[in-house]
């Protein structure tokens, strides 16, 4: 069920000054009509007479047609007494029958265009036909700004059911046409609305159609400072949120969402599809990054987060998102890990791949088997440079007394495409590893596989002094050299050994 919360009632009297006005041209000349008031007026059910004006409250209305100006004041005394002013161009008449008759034709024209009565008029609309009474009658009221007035009085009654609430929400979506009029009364009694699931859901169903994405979100914000959200709700929030067509707004509602994250699986579905409906992949990513720093997860919502990072369009994005993940998450359960990993795969810059990857070993206490997976990342990674660079950067991290880790980490080397990028690692990586005789005789065999002669022999040449006193390393040396084409080349690798 949607959490109820504790309801708070104004004074339905309060002294209230307001000014109306409306202008409609006719055929050759402007009509002219003008209202102003001041406390709680009560009229007759017809609408013509008025019965009742707070004690010092009054109401004056003046009507200008074809340069001909009326206007009558009513003022209530200290004891509600009414007294009555009536003008005909100015001059002052008495009030019966001429001012009288003013007022029955005028003040049904004034309450279409304003919120005179308004409070009275929906409690008699109630007596009437109850809210679907109250409903209708509000839809004759022409301006709009009038009619959220109207909704005010009527969300102030006590008593409201979640049927009557849920069709003033939908009454309020359909009839008020300024989204800031329509904001201001979902944000103002959001306490109401979200009684009951079937107001909450109408609610919710009238934001959604809000044409404002700026107001939406506003709305979304201020109902997730409510303390106690419901499951429901949040659900239900979460739908709204699909109907932002701002990609920030919907940024900002969503990292409001997180400090409300609930850690269920409808949650995480709902959450993250509403990740990868926001346009703007920088909103996407700066959201996920975020709900990492605010909520320790459980390995079904990591996962999740990692396939709304593998669906980020932007590489950047990705792998930003990437790197703060395994800096935040320094360890991860397998299915996690392949998550994360066809993450990496996703990305399509080998620059941003390269970096995510280097940044991984850096970061991550990694298993046997997820270090494998990540040395497969790097074979496919398509830019030789970064794929030796990478490479290079990841060799200290790795166990290099394992025959296993060796042979897979070589495999790399010998998967680049350039050869240059090849002799180049191989004799990077021998200044750090030179005294590992696994190490040297795997670098060594990997030497025989670069197609090019000149890089075979610069790293052999930079092999010679590592290997010369070492039996089984010069033997090596000397069968990778005969793997070399260029006699000049051969000639010069066999001198460095000698």
């Amino acid at each position: 069920m949607f959490t109820g919360v504790g309801e708070r009632e104004l004074s339905a009297d309060t002294l209230r000054e307001k000014r109306v006005s409306s202008a409609v041209k006719l055929i050759g000349t402007v009509y002219g009509l003008d209202a102003r008031y001041k406390g709680n007026i009560k009229v007759s059910d017809d609408d013509r007479a008025v019965t009742y004006i707070t004690p010092g409250g009054f109401l004056e209305i003046r009507k200008t047609t074809f340069g001909n100006a009326k206007e009558v004041l009513i003022e209530s005394d200290v004891k509600g007494n009414l007294s009555y002013t009536f003008l005909d161009n100015r001059n002052e008449k008495a009030f019966t029958p001429e001012g009288q008759q003013f007022l029955n034709d005028v003040l049904p024209e004034v309450i279409e265009i304003s919120d005179v009565a308004a409070l009275d008029r929906i409690d008699r609309f109630f007596k009437q036909g109850g809210i679907n009474k109250v409903l209708k009658e509000i839809e004759k009221i022409s301006s709009g700004s009038n009619r959220a007035t109207y909704y005010t009085y009527l969300l102030e009654r006590k008593g409201l059911t979640g049927e009557q609430l849920g069709k003033i929400a939908s009454a309020i979506g359909e009839n008020i046409d300024s989204s800031a009029d329509q904001g201001e009364l979902f944000s103002a009694y959001a306490y109401k609305f979200l009684s009951s699931d079937q107001s909450a859901k109408a609610y919710f169903d009238a934001i959604a159609d809000i044409s404002s994405s700026s107001e939406k979100g506003r709305v979304l914000r201020l109902v997730l400072q409510r303390p106690d959200l419901s499951e429901n709700i949040l659900k239900a929030l979460l739908t709204t949120v699909d109907d932002i067509s701002s990609s920030s707004e919907a940024g900002e509602v969503l990292r409001a969402f997180n400090k409300s994250y609930i850690d269920s699986e409808n949650i995480s579905l709902l959450y993250f599809s509403a990740i990868q409906d926001i346009a703007s992949s920088t909103e996407q990513g700066y959201t996920l990054r975020h709900l990492l720093d605010e909520k320790a997860l459980s390995d079904e919502s990591k996962v999740q987060l990692f396939k709304a990072v593998a669906a980020i369009s932007s590489s950047s994005e990705k792998g930003i998102t990437l790197r703060h993940a395994s800096a935040q998450l320094p360890s991860m359960t397998d299915p996690v890990a392949d998550a994360f990993l066809a993450a990496v795969n996703a990305i399509s810059s080998s620059a941003e791949q390269g970096e995510t990857l280097r940044h991984i070993f850096r970061e991550m206490n990694l298993s046997a088997q997820t270090t494998q997976q990540l040395l497969n990342s790097i074979a496919q990674i398509s830019s030789s440079a970064e794929q030796g660079e990478t490479i290079r950067q990841i060799f200290p991290t790795l166990n290099m007394e394992d025959e296993t880790s060796v042979e897979a980490f070589f495999e790399l080397i010998e998967d680049i495409s350039s050869s240059a990028e090849q002799g180049y690692t191989l004799r990077m990586l021998m200044g750090e590893a030179g005294s590992n005789e696994l190490f040297m005789l795997q670098l060594l065999k990997t030497t025989a596989t670069i197609s090019s002669s000149a890089e075979q022999a610069e790293v052999l040449v930079a092999a010679a002094p590592l290997v010369k006193d070492n039996p089984v390393l010069r033997a090596q040396y000397a069968e990778t050299a005969r793997s070399i084409s260029s006699d000049i080349e051969y000639r010069r690798v066999m001198e460095a050994i000698n």
